[in-house]
């Protein structure tokens, strides 16, 4: 057998305990991805897929359990591919609170700045510029706190 068509068993299953309401059996299947990459990269493919609430669901019910920065980016991400409505706001509450948890974390920070310049998205300026310079202290190649802070200083012209 493939490894492909395990995985594809593996997102069928998933999605079945989710629909089932199998948090526990989800849970350790999930965790029986060795790394938290591929973890990732798997609800992404999922949510994709399906665009299945239950996947938000069951990061929510994991952050119940154990609430970590990790988790609170998955949930991010799960919300900014989702369709729903509202969704981007919810996302961007979960990355500000993965910062929280991991204040000196800069991937969880780049993440964050991903949301300057969205539309529809509430994330302000003056945020962006804050989290921006402390990024740039750390990491002067940053492209994310680079294209954050020329959004957030950037004067809005007339008609746009």
């Amino acid at each position: 057998m493939g490894k492909n068509t395990v995985i594809n068993g593996m997102k069928k299953l998933f999605i079945d305990l989710i629909d089932m309401g199998k948090f526990y059996d989800a849970k350790k299947l999930f965790y029986e991805i060795p790394v938290e990459k591929e973890r990732l990269d798997f609800l992404v493919t999922l949510t994709c897929e399906t665009n299945s609430v239950g996947i938000y669901t069951f990061i929510v019910r994991l952050l119940l359990e154990h609430e970590t920065s990790e988790l609170h980016t998955y949930a991010a991400v799960i919300l900014k591919l989702s369709l729903w409505e509202g969704a981007y706001t919810s996302a961007l509450s979960h990355a500000r609170r993965a910062v929280e948890l991991s204040p000196g974390d800069l991937i969880h920070k780049e993440y964050l700045l991903s949301y300057s310049g969205m539309p529809d998205c509430i994330f302000e300026k003056k945020e962006a510029i804050e989290l921006a310079k402390q990024v740039l202290t750390t990491k002067p190649s940053s492209d994310a706190a680079r294209e954050a802070l020329e959004w957030a200083t950037k004067k809005r012209t007339l008609g746009h």
